[in-house]
């Protein structure tokens, strides 16, 4: 139960403490509506955060616009490599857009969410014009064996925890959303406020990870923030919480739940410090040290 707390409200009260613009979420006719995106893996897929977070703020009267380009198991590099992985995750009642799309009978078209972080970012990918890209490959099938944030928890939601193995980007899967996504997207011109952005859990941990991770902000991320200019986002960075793992993996260095929280945190907090070396405003939300918290109080109680 606490895991699944964890996708939800864990994950909304350390990004709330992280973002002073979302703790006031009273009423206020001249306050603007938030643009928030979400860009990372099942921390946020789970329980279907980014609606959850949009219902919780509109139930306390303020107005969150958000968007999302997540793939399971993925890390900062690996998102950006092979875009969103949620067809057919989100092909729920919530996530319907249009019934009948264009002049098309019958054919109903569901929020994904961007088909990839430039596509969500800047508006446009042209890598989605590759009928060969983010076509499945059988090194996708087998990633959730290893690497996957998906089977951190013993979550028994079977869509939920199937991991990357059964979902694919949308814009190879569903040529109807390719096509509205490609229009959508290039003709929005509501930039983000806030970029929420979580990296595969055990690589902030690791050296040669994180530093892979820093190559890829440094190299993809960061110049894309940069090129929106006066509408660059404030990032937040998901400082996510230490696990058991329920599958075998590699966890050398990382079996102490406190060492393991400690240095996933200073994993993030040098993502923190790259971005603000370029002049753009980050957050660390500190969902891991909620959990720790809460595990050092009952250890027996939070798996």
């Amino acid at each position: 139960p606490w895991l699944l707390f964890g996708a939800g409200g864990a994950v909304l009260l350390a990004t709330a403490v992280a973002v002073p613009a979302l703790v006031q979420l009273h009423k206020n006719e001249t306050t603007p509506p938030i643009h928030i995106a979400f860009a990372g893996n099942s921390m946020f897929y789970f329980n279907d955060f980014p609606r959850f977070f949009e219902a919780v703020a509109t139930n306390s009267h303020r107005i969150i616009n958000q968007d999302s380009c997540l793939h399971g198991g993925a890390s900062i590099p690996s998102l950006l490599m092979d875009g969103n992985a949620m067809y057919p995750q989100f092909e729920t009642p919530n996530a319907i857009l249009f019934k009948n799309y264009g002049n098309a009978r019958n054919i109903t078209i569901y929020d994904y969410g961007a088909c990839t972080v430039p596509q969500l970012l800047l508006g446009l990918d042209d890598r989605l014009d590759d009928p060969g890209y983010a076509t499945p490959t059988s090194s996708q099938v087998l990633s959730v064996k290893e690497g996957d944030d998906d089977a951190n928890s013993n979550a028994t939601n079977s869509s939920s925890s199937s991991g990357s193995h059964k979902n694919f980007n949308p814009c190879r899967q569903d040529p109807y959303y390719l096509q509205y996504t490609q229009k959508y997207y290039s003709e929005r011109n509501t930039s983000w406020d806030f970029l929420i952005i979580n990296d595969n859990t055990r690589n902030p941990a690791r050296a040669d990870h994180r530093a892979l991770s820093l190559q890829f902000l440094e190299a993809q991320y960061i110049p894309m923030l940069l090129q929106l200019q006066s509408n660059t986002p404030q990032v937040v960075f998901l400082w996510t919480h230490a696990y058991r793992p329920s599958i075998p993996r590699s966890m050398k260095g990382l079996e102490d739940i406190g060492n393991f929280t400690s240095l996933t945190g200073a994993g993030v907090r040098s993502y923190q410090h790259l971005l603000e070396n370029y002049g753009i405003s980050s957050y660390v939300a500190p969902v891991g040290l909620a959990f720790l918290l809460v595990y050092e109080e009952h250890p027996d109680d939070i798996w």
